[in-house]
């Protein structure tokens, strides 16, 4: 009689357990929808699971950001951006984050770093363009808001912020 091998075994991870999934989609969802409290209690739930989780940290960051707390966000999106260091939309809502706490040379830097991860990404380099004009670098701002406009001709972002640009 021939012996069967058993069934060859996956290599990969298995990945976060089915309810870590169900609650961070739950997340997402609410944040998407602007529900603040239920965000942040299924972001929480996943952290209690997967301390480290870098969409559950983006979604608290999201939270704090949206409720007025830009400093918290700041940390939130900095723990997410560690476990997740090439994801430009981390870097985006980090550079929001610190352009909502007045930090605009830190949020400039941020979203150039967006930019840089996704070269297609017009509102990172419209962001990056008001960021740069609060600062008056007139020169560096109308750079990036011609990249945005060449990626996307009508980012309206990008159009106010070189409008307002060109006013000044």
């Amino acid at each position: 009689m021939k012996r069967q091998s058993p069934p060859p075994r996956s290599l990969a991870p298995s990945g976060p357990p089915p309810q870590v999934l169900a609650d961070l989609q739950q997340a997402v969802a609410h944040a998407n929808a602007g529900r603040w409290a239920e965000a942040e209690l299924y972001a929480r739930k996943v952290l209690a699971a997967q301390p480290l989780d870098p969409s559950a940290l983006n979604v608290l960051g999201t939270v704090a950001m949206n409720t007025g707390r830009p400093g918290e966000a700041v940390a939130w999106f900095e723990r997410a951006a560690v476990g997740q260091p090439k994801n430009p939309f981390i870097q985006y809502n980090l550079g929001e984050a610190h352009r909502r706490a007045q930090a605009l040379e830190v949020a400039a830097a941020a979203f150039a770093r967006a930019a840089r991860l996704k070269p297609d990404f017009a509102e990172a380099f419209a962001a990056a363009g008001d960021a740069l004009r609060g600062l008056g670098r007139t020169g560096e701002a109308e750079a990036h808001y011609r990249k945005a406009l060449r990626i996307a001709p009508a980012a309206v972002a990008a159009l106010n912020g070189y409008g307002l640009l060109r006013l000044g």
